[in-house]
């Protein structure tokens, strides 16, 4: 009964929120799309470029089948693997330790490093994925009434509390904010592409 529900959010999604709906999957589609080579010695870019590109799709379903925190929780996680991916770009063999028998890569300290990365050479976006990762910590990322009340209705039982209370604003804002946060994930490759190569773009894009 639930995934049937489910999949029946997913066939209305796209006459109950129309051009939110449709241009979220476009965008998340040109993720995959329109990045057309990844050299070879950028692999840690293309690994944490995988995660942008399913959790992006993630996070545009769970907020059309009206699951909004889970939602959420995916697009910090698009946030964090898009910054992270940068870095490796710019950074491609600085946590990888190559033996005669193996390949170790090593992320001690990544996180700190990533941080300052964007702090240092890429400042617009380091504000712009700071302030889109607050949104998500304000309202989705910890147990909170605030969380709770954009979700539940009084009287909501059995099956209904599976789903978020009927709200097709949040839905669209949901949506919006995957629109906007993989415009801006683009945005910041094509800025650390030109800077430190690796990645080939599809003509015309």
């Amino acid at each position: 009964d639930l995934l049937a529900r489910e999949a029946e959010l997913t066939d209305q999604a796209r006459d109950q929120h129309g051009p939110y709906f449709a241009t979220a999957l476009h965008c998340c589609g040109y993720l995959t799309t329109e990045i057309a080579k990844v050299d070879e010695d950028r692999i840690l870019f293309g690994a944490m470029h995988s995660l942008v590109g399913k959790h992006s799709m993630l996070a545009a379903l769970s907020y059309a089948r009206r699951h909004r925190v889970q939602g959420s929780m995916n697009l910090r996680q698009v946030v964090e693997s898009a910054q992270r991916a940068c870095y490796y770009l710019a950074h491609p063999k600085d946590h990888v330790k190559e033996t005669d028998t193996e390949i170790v890569v090593d992320e001690a300290g990544v996180k700190e490093k990533t941080y300052r990365f964007f702090d240092q050479s890429m400042k617009d976006h380091a504000a712009a994925f700071r302030q889109a990762k607050r949104i998500i910590n304000m309202t989705d990322a910890h147990a909170s009434l605030r969380s709770a009340q954009l979700i539940f209705k009084q009287g909501m039982t059995g099956r209904d509390l599976f789903f978020d209370a009927e709200n097709p604003v949040l839905v669209r804002v949901g949506l919006w904010s995957v629109i906007n946060t993989t415009v801006g994930v683009f945005d910041a490759y094509h800025l650390a592409a030109a800077q430190f190569g690796g990645v080939h773009f599809a003509d015309g894009f």
